[in-house]
């Protein structure tokens, strides 16, 4: 995986915008979501590509592995990851 030098003032801006992603997440999930420690502890080797096309103003999230590729899931409604 590739990484990037980021100027001090991106990087605080980037951080800026994961907290609002995230706002838009959990109300897009109903305002709340409880998550097991068992489920967050399994994150690991898992990474978060963010994309933006300012052209078209939108921000892509995917979610990808440790070699670069998609990291395949399923969407969870209401429930937990397997």
């Amino acid at each position: 995986m590739k990484e990037f030098a980021i100027d001090p003032e991106m990087a605080a801006r980037i951080e800026l915008l994961k907290r609002e992603l995230l706002i838009i997440l959990l109300r897009r999930l109903g305002g709340k979501v409880e998550l097991p420690v068992a489920e967050v502890d399994a994150t690991d080797g898992i990474a978060m590509r963010m994309d933006i096309a300012t052209l078209e103003r939108t921000i892509t999230l995917e979610l990808i592995g440790r070699d670069g590729r998609p990291y395949p899931c399923a969407p969870v409604s209401g429930g937990v990851l397997a």
